[in-house]
């Protein structure tokens, strides 16, 4: 089959100014607050470990805006210099921060993920859900829950996220016929995704009938998506049948 070429996906939008004071990621919310906990003014006084944690909360978010954000070395390094109370203060109000914190953190601490597989499954019915309401078919959100979860996710838990992400997208292009273009980079970018990982996995983990399913109901839409995804499992089947060095 001919290849098509791939679309270049433009990548996640730039968190606005409310989304960076809103506590929804929280690896972004732990690199601003440790910033501002150990970076006062220097005619400022010490501060209780409590005061300057609620710093973060009210300060406002274009203190980050000139692309100064603290950095993951300057974070390890400044963590590595806070005591355990400053360290548990700072948890806790990430936890307190935000419902996608409390997933985060229950997924990491825990190992509960199934927090972040239900936020994964509402977005995907809002996004592309085929009875009731119209979907959204915006993929922001529902991409964003895939990859939360993919980070905490066993290989083969990730692999069945990805291709739910997918197929619930072709169920919603069968209903509606058409959505915005970029829905179809998206896709393809996480079907390539998935045959990546799958190709991590032993032979006979690899759910060969279900993605042959999905490459099939793929099949007769626009803007070269159907030859892409075809093409994606085709060049995924040849490189399985490679001798191995």
């Amino acid at each position: 089959m001919t290849a098509t070429t791939p679309r270049v996906n433009g990548g996640e939008r730039k968190r606005t100014n409310g989304e960076r004071n809103s506590g929804c990621n929280w690896a972004y919310d732990a690199a601003r607050l440790v910033e501002r906990t150990h970076a006062p003014s220097a005619s400022a006084a010490p501060t209780p470990t409590v005061f300057r944690i609620s710093w973060l909360i009210v300060a406002p978010a274009s203190r980050y805006a000139d692309g100064m954000a603290l950095t993951l070395t300057q974070l390890r390094q400044t963590l590595g210099d806070m005591d355990a109370p400053e360290l548990r203060d700072l948890i806790v109000t990430l936890y307190r921060a935000s419902a996608d914190n409390k997933r985060q953190l229950a997924a990491l601490l825990e190992g509960d993920h199934s927090g972040l597989l239900y936020r994964l499954e509402t977005e995907l019915e809002k996004a592309f859900r085929t009875s009731g309401r119209l979907p959204t078919m915006k993929v922001g959100r529902a991409k964003k829950a895939l990859t939360a979860y993919l980070k905490v996710a066993a290989p083969a838990d990730a692999l069945d996220a990805e291709l739910r992400y997918v197929e619930a997208g072709v169920l919603c292009l069968h209903a509606y016929g058409d959505w915005p273009e970029n829905n179809y980079s998206s896709m393809e970018g996480v079907f390539e995704a998935a045959l990546k990982r799958a190709a991590t996995l032993d032979h006979n983990d690899i759910p060969f009938k279900r993605l042959e399913r999905l490459v099939s109901n793929a099949g007769g839409f626009g803007y070269g998506f159907s030859d892409q995804i075809a093409f994606l499992y085709d060049e995924f089947l040849e490189k399985l049948e490679e001798p191995e060095d």
